[in-house]
């Protein structure tokens, strides 16, 4: 049973109410809270399509999931259907996949700490995956190169140079 604020938390995150997600948190609300529909409240913040909100659930330590990811893929194909039927206007499939990509690009900043130390790491195995990696994230990288933490922009600035000098070679 979610406690009062896990409650306020799902409630506020399924609305896409940031203020609402920032006083549940206040109140002690845990990122992790599973809501009584069964989804995380991270699925439900998700699902409510403000990226704003999602971001202040990472920033509370929050994951994004490949099956998270998968769901909004899912999400989009459906849009995309109903905007083929005349349904909903295209605008709204342009608008998923641009949310979609900001929960790529979150996800890969989760990662960036973890793939800069494969980048170096002594199994030529882990920096070959890692190098597989940066491959095919490279538009996300471009993205935190500027992001607010520096910590961050650092990383991915050396992630790109890393995989950039061994595609080179």
């Amino acid at each position: 049973m979610p406690s009062p604020a896990d409650r306020q938390l799902c409630a506020a995150a399924a609305a896409g109410d940031l203020n609402g997600v920032e006083a549940a948190f206040a109140a002690g609300a845990d990122h992790a809270a599973v809501c009584e529909s069964g989804e995380t409240a991270l699925h439900a913040a998700t699902f409510s399509g403000n990226l704003e909100v999602v971001k202040t659930f990472l920033k509370r330590g929050a994951r994004i999931s490949k099956d998270l990811l998968s769901a909004v893929q899912g999400r989009i194909e459906s849009i995309r259907i109903s905007a083929e039927k005349g349904m909903v206007d295209y605008e709204a499939v342009e608008a998923w996949k641009a949310f979609a990509g900001g929960l790529y690009t979150a996800t890969v900043r989760q990662e960036l700490p973890d793939l800069v130390k494969n980048l170096t790491a002594a199994s030529p195995d882990e920096r070959y995956s890692a190098i597989q990696r940066v491959s095919s994230c490279v538009a996300a990288l471009n993205l935190l190169v500027a992001d607010e933490n520096p910590e961050i922009r650092a990383m991915a600035q050396h992630a790109l140079k890393m995989a950039a000098g061994v595609r080179k070679r």
